[in-house]
């Protein structure tokens, strides 16, 4: 198998892994698979899975389901299917050695919460429970959260505050989030009419699509 590592024969690695049934090649290949670009293919996401559970290491899988909650926040902006990655993650460690994992099962239920009150945020603004939502987003900007971008909070407060109108407050909102994460480009939290309405200057047509790629996101749905 380390031959096979170090050749990058992906195929040949995941083929040995199969025939030789013993954990530790699993684990190898499964560790190797992750350093490939998962994140687009979902046959290795697959056998990443597939070989975890076979050699038996429930404390890698659940990392591995954090890290595709991860990937589903950085990449597509979509809470839902992060939450869907930590639920399988604790389920993961659920099982008769979870006790052995503790530190682990505390991470994913901190992870969990937050974005459990993030999308509870949302869920306000949809009601139209503004000051609600408001106030989740304020609790959360100040949470020492691993998880939640403080662009995509301020971007969720900044669109419902468009939305009703109070262009003043949103503008505010909006200079905040340049103070909070100067480093960052807003196009890449909110979309050009947003942008538009405030007065910012956008950059090419086609922009607004970056901050609208939550929908599209497809990082674990063949799999939970």
């Amino acid at each position: 198998m380390k031959a096979l590592l170090k050749s990058g024969d992906t195929e040949k690695i995941i083929f040995f892994a199969n025939v030789t049934r013993q954990k530790e090649m699993y684990i190898m290949a499964a560790n190797y698979l992750q350093s490939l670009d998962w994140r687009v293919k979902p046959e290795l996401l697959k056998n990443i899975i597939s070989f975890y559970s076979k050699g038996k290491a429930p404390h890698l899988l659940a990392n591995f389901y954090i890290a595709c909650a991860q990937v589903e926040v950085d990449d597509f902006r979509n809470y839902h299917k992060a939450l869907g990655a930590l639920a399988e993650a604790s389920k993961t460690l659920s099982g008769p050695q979870g006790d052995q994992h503790n530190h682990l099962k505390e991470v994913i239920n901190r992870k969990t919460a937050l974005v459990n009150k993030f999308l509870d945020a949302s869920r306000h603004f949809e009601r139209g429970e503004n000051d609600g939502g408001l106030d989740i987003c304020r609790v959360l900007l100040k949470s020492e959260s691993d998880i939640i971008r403080k662009g995509d909070i301020y971007a969720l407060m900044i669109e419902n505050t468009v939305k009703r109108n109070d262009l003043a407050m949103a503008k505010t909102l909006l200079h905040e989030l340049r103070m909070s994460q100067p480093g960052d480009n807003v196009e890449f939290y909110l979309t050009k009419d947003v942008l538009v309405k405030l007065g910012v200057e956008t950059e090419a047509p086609g922009d607004e699509q970056i901050a609208s790629d939550a929908d599209d996101g497809d990082v674990i749905d063949e799999t939970i």
